[in-house]
């Protein structure tokens, strides 16, 4: 199923992510791993750390961060560590048309991280979600390191949003707060 792609900015853009996000998800998914990847380096290629960053402040665990970037130097490590039940939501930016600017993408399947640039590396993710940051086509290393960051960072925060919202929409947000623990192993004696 084709998901139509979504401009960062338009009116309750993060409502239709969330419901993009819940398309691309399995019925069975038990547990999905956001794996954001990209590097605060270049700007343009921040669109993943940054997701994951405010994933991270919503109380969830991706992997890739702008702290803990996952890059096309450690990738293989990162995913040789995800188990076979994990549904892997990959996150990066890319870059395309001058018209395609600003609009987040969905697919069901893998993608290709550092194929804009050359970079030869294996496709993760059992789906994907990437952001199309600039243009393609020539000297593209110069024009990723040239994008505006507020484009990239009010796409990010829509994203994750949207992100957010599916999974709890799901049912699959890591237990947070005061009772956390008493979810996770039922009830809490108060006696000593």
């Amino acid at each position: 199923m084709q998901v139509t792609p979504i401009l960062y900015n338009e009116r309750n853009a993060y409502l239709r992510i969330s419901e993009a996000v819940l398309l691309l998800l399995p019925p069975q998914a038990q547990q999905v791993v956001t794996l954001c990847i990209g590097t605060d380096r270049v700007t343009g290629d921040a669109y993943g750390p940054l997701v994951g960053t405010f994933l991270q402040g919503f109380g969830l665990k991706p992997l890739g961060t702008l702290e803990q970037p996952v890059h096309a130097g450690n990738l293989t490590d990162y995913v040789a560590k995800l188990g076979p039940e994990s549904f892997v939501l990959a996150i990066d930016a890319c870059l395309g048309s001058l018209n395609s600017i600003g609009q987040i993408n969905f697919k069901h399947g893998s993608l290709v991280p550092g194929a804009g640039v050359g970079k030869k590396l294996d496709s993760v993710g059992d789906a994907s979600i990437t952001m199309t940051v600039n243009v393609a086509g020539f000297m593209e290393n110069l024009v990723l390191a040239n994008t505006r960051l507020a484009l990239v960072y009010a796409g990010a925060q829509t994203t994750a949003l949207g992100i957010y919202r599916a999974l709890s929409i799901r049912g699959l947000l890591p237990p947070r707060g005061k009772y956390a623990r008493e979810r996770l192993e039922g009830p809490v004696s108060l006696s000593r």
